[in-house]
């Protein structure tokens, strides 16, 4: 288990993407300690790049937190300025974008001349640069960007989010190709995170990788009947070929074609079947001291956030 720092100069902790779901979940995980019990001093301060301010805000009316807005994250000097004093930073590119690689790599090279000394970065279990799949792919080709530089870096390597169905209580749409997965809660990801970034500075160049995910693995079925008996409604799974989930999210989401191809790509990979037995990768309860929640405690705790 990590173990919060007790430095006498509070911690500068960036964080990217804070006003998304890990994001937040970041940011609220690192704003609970933020108080010393003794003398009310702030135990660290936290920076949260953003492209809103006003929306952040929103979100966390807070004073604890230094919003900086930066317009365009592609923009190295930008995002490297923004950096300066870091000493801890939680990094991640909104999933399944064409630009992901791009983002992950300025941020990567900003956080080197910017001086960061810890990286935490949000990857996919089965990240791989030679995978098929796009978002897997994007993702090895990230983490090996990041190990580039010499700043020490820890890779959470999350699966699926359980808070995905939130918004899925009139039926669970899914690929008729679809299998069964493990998954994660966003809080979970943001307690996990938040652990790193407060404790202890890790050894300069030193990589650690960690599997962020409930041990169970659930199907679609699953996923319903915990649904329909947490929320007393019924919850049914609906099966759609690919293509049409793909179709219906560019027409009536927004999703551009990529973003939705790569959607239906990891809906129906699931995971690696063989990921399971031959993992070693240590995972949340190393980090933590506990196990993550299981979908049922997700969905008993977040039952009125369900639409």
């Amino acid at each position: 288990m990590v173990v919060p720092t007790t430095s006498s100069t509070p911690k500068l902790i960036g964080v990217l993407g804070s006003t998304g779901t890990t994001g937040s979940a970041v940011l609220r995980s690192l704003l609970a300690p933020n108080k010393k019990p003794s003398t009310g001093d702030a135990a660290i301060r936290v920076r949260a790049l953003v492209r809103n301010v006003d929306k952040a805000r929103k979100l966390f009316p807070v004073e604890d937190v230094e919003f900086v807005q930066i317009a365009d994250f592609k923009d190295l000097d930008a995002v490297t300025k923004a950096l300066k004093g870091v000493e801890a930073l939680y990094a991640m590119t909104p999933p399944i974008c064409e630009e992901q690689i791009l983002l992950d790599a300025v941020a990567a090279q900003a956080a080197h001349v910017a001086d960061v000394k810890h990286v935490v970065y949000l990857s996919s279990i089965d990240a791989n640069p030679t995978s098929n799949l796009k978002i897997i792919r994007a993702h090895g080709v990230a983490e090996n960007i990041y190990r580039h530089y010499d700043y020490a870096l820890s890779i959470l390597r999350a699966s699926w989010f359980m808070d995905n169905f939130l918004t899925q209580t009139g039926g669970i749409y899914a690929s008729s190709k679809s299998r069964d997965i493990p998954y994660i809660a966003a809080s979970d990801i943001g307690r996990a995170a938040a652990a790193l970034l407060l404790g202890p500075i890790p050894k300069t160049g030193k990589t650690a990788t960690f599997n962020l995910y409930h041990p169970q693995v659930l199907s679609n079925e699953n996923i319903a009947e915990v649904m329909t008996t947490s929320l007393g409604k019924d919850v049914a799974v609906v099966t759609l070929p690919g293509s049409t989930i793909a179709e219906a999210a560019v027409q009536t989401m927004g999703m551009s074609k990529f973003t939705a191809d790569a959607m239906v790509e990891l809906m129906e990979a699931g995971f690696d079947e063989s990921y399971e037995t031959a993992n070693t990768l240590p995972g949340y309860k190393q980090i933590v001291g506990t196990d993550p929640i299981s979908f049922e405690e997700f969905v008993k705790v977040n039952k009125a956030q369900f639409k």
